[in-house]
């Protein structure tokens, strides 16, 4: 089985991963993880673009997987031709805002993991904070769309023995 789970920020992308990877023991990728490079100090760069293709055919490669992230450029287009579920969590902006600044805050106070690292990265992220783009039918005809994180795992378990 091969999922691709896609959102905007805060939407419960990286918690129905986690869950559905520990129901069906299957191993998940964050997209982050491959496009950012990660320093113990407070910067971010991004990966080589060689290091992220080669990153992300490594998991392209395994019989099952589960991809999650924003990311719907060409690049990733092959985590959503092969996936067998295309979900989209199409979660209420204010929802998803209140969820990404609630991690946030619990990630400076080293509760939670936070990709985002300042409050200037949150400004630029919300700015770019988009909703359901039409034309992903258009690369995945499987595109099924769902209000939340649970409602998608329900689905899917329910598909799956």
């Amino acid at each position: 089985m091969k999922i691709r789970i896609i959102g905007g920020l805060g939407s419960g992308k990286s918690y129905l991963a986690k869950k559905l990877s520990k129901k069906f023991n299957m191993p998940f990728l964050p997209l982050d993880d491959i496009v950012w490079a990660f320093d113990p100090g407070d910067f971010m760069e991004k990966n080589p673009l060689k290091e992220r293709d080669a990153l992300l055919q490594k998991t392209l490669n395994k019989k099952h997987w589960i991809i999650e992230g924003v990311y719907a450029e060409p690049w990733t287009k092959p985590t959503i031709t092969q996936a067998d579920y295309f979900i989209y969590l199409d979660v209420p902006k204010m929802k998803r805002h209140y969820r990404a600044i609630r991690r946030f805050i619990l990630g400076k106070l080293s509760l939670t993991h936070c990709y985002e690292r300042n409050w200037k990265e949150m400004k630029i992220i919300f700015g770019l904070d988009k909703g359901w783009d039409p034309g992903i039918r258009k690369v995945a005809k499987n595109a099924m769309r769902f209000s939340s994180a649970d409602e998608a795992y329900e689905y899917i378990v329910q598909q799956e023995p």
